[in-house]
Formats: C-alpha cells, structure tokens, sequence
C-alpha cells in the first residue's frame, strides 16, 4: 500500500512496540448479528480462522439518575498465526496485532476487515478513525529508564526522598479540528505491562507482559472525530495521515541513542 511518509519508514530489529490497534466506529447496525456468517466465512477462507464471541457491558446513566445495562456482541476472527485479529461489534472494525513489521503490512490486514464488512454489512457513516500503538521499554543492564526517553516525560524529580516505584502521566493534544493526540507515559517496577483498558486481547504476546522488573509503557493514540461518507478507502486514506503523526510522536518522546540500541 503506497503512502506518504514525512520521516523514512524505522526498521527496528529489537523494537519496544508490542501491540498496534486501528480502529474505525460507525452508525449502529443491528441486523450485524445476520451477517456475521458470511463475513466468517469470508475471513476463514483469508487465514483468520480462529472464532470467538464475547459480550461486553455498558453501564449508562439517564436523566433521573438510574442506570441501564446495554449488552454489546463482539465477534473476533484470530489468524492462524495467532498474532493477528479482527473484531467487529454493531459499530466498529477493529484491527488488532502483536506482531507489527510494518505499517502497510498492518493496513493490509486492516483493509481486509474494513472490505469485508463494508460488503456483508454496508455501514454508511464513520463516525471516529483512530490509531494506537503500545511500546514496552525494558531497560538493558545498567541502563535507568531515564535513559530511554525524553526527559519530560519523566516528571517531577523528587529521586532525593527515596526509591521511585512508579509514575504516570497522560497529555492531550488538539491536533486539528476534530483530531486529538493522546500520549501515555506509565513506570512501574512490576506488574502488568499493558493498558488495562485494552483487554481482553484474544492474540498471543510475542514477548511477557506480567514482569517482575523495572518497565515504562508509552502509549500513543490518535484519532478522528469528523464524520465521513464510510468506504474502506476514506478510512484507510484517514489511517494513515493518523499513522504519519503517530510515527513523528514517537521519535519526538524516544531518546536517539535507545533507536541505535534497537537497530
């Protein structure tokens, strides 16, 4: 897939990042249960074999203050590599690695998902096009974290009063219009080195993400709010302006020489 790039595309044989997800939301579609069929059977015959359904909850207030409970189906095609989904509920596509080698190959599968929906369920409305990519830091021996990213990230020093065991910090950015830029830094000395928010992943880490040492996860999330005339071109078209900022935060926020380390 041809795309226009501001910086040379990074070729990182030991890179940080661990998951990407590019998602598009449009108008709520209930008959998406009928056509689920069709749209597995298309994705079985193109290597996402694996089959799971989930329902996922939402909790919403009204008015005079009482609260309803709304049952969202999620249907996830997992490809036989394990590393890779889809998953489509009544309003979005989302595509889901942990296995990222480049955006376009990322975006082939995407495309794919976004191809087959538009087909079987024809969404006419997009609604939100968003893009976000996972890194976990993992300092080499004899290396703080400090050393990784730039400093700014790293809050208020107060190292003097003792041992830091963990901080976080979050920034929003008006990048356009309807655009916004969310970036996530997190330390912490153990635990789950992953966005809670983000589960539950049906794909297969390529690296441990419950560690017992020292980590930082960086967190970028960029996203359109602007409604469009929904085709898989218009988003894919959206996706990748989104992936061109997101690859310039990136190398803004690291420091040079962890790229080198991770050549």
């Amino acid at each position: 897939m041809e795309m226009k790039r501001t910086l040379p595309a990074l070729r990182l044989s030991k890179s940080p990042l661990v998951f990407v997800l590019g998602q598009v939301r449009f108008e709520t579609i209930l008959a998406m249960d009928k056509v689920i069929p069709e749209i597995q059977d298309e994705l079985r015959l193109a290597g996402f074999t694996g089959y799971s359904e989930r329902a996922i909850e939402i909790i919403r207030g009204t008015p005079d203050g009482k609260q309803t409970t709304e049952r969202n189906p999620q249907w996830e095609f997992v490809h036989g590599d394990k590393r890779r989904s889809l998953l489509v509920d009544r309003g979005s596509v989302t595509c889901q690695t942990t296995n990222y080698t480049s955006y376009e190959t990322f975006a082939e599968d995407l495309r794919l998902g976004l191809e087959v929906v538009e087909r079987r369920a024809k969404p006419q409305q997009g609604v939100r096009v968003g893009l976000r990519y996972v890194d976990l830091i993992e300092p080499a021996e004899g290396k703080p974290l400090e050393w990784y990213v730039n400093r700014q990230l790293l809050g208020v020093p107060l190292g003097r009063f003792g041992e830091r065991l963990g901080q976080s910090t979050e920034s929003l950015i008006r990048v356009g219009e309807q655009r916004r830029l969310v970036a996530r830094y997190t330390e912490a000395v153990q635990g789950l080195a992953f966005p809670v928010d983000l589960l539950p992943v049906g794909v297969t880490f390529r690296r441990p993400v419950q560690l017992n040492t020292r980590f930082a996860l960086l967190d970028t999330d960029h996203f359109d709010l602007a409604a469009f005339a929904f085709s898989s071109a218009a988003v894919l078209e959206r996706i990748a302006s989104l992936h061109d900022t997101l690859d310039q935060v990136f190398r803004e926020l690291i420091n040079p020489n962890a790229l080198k380390e991770w050549q």
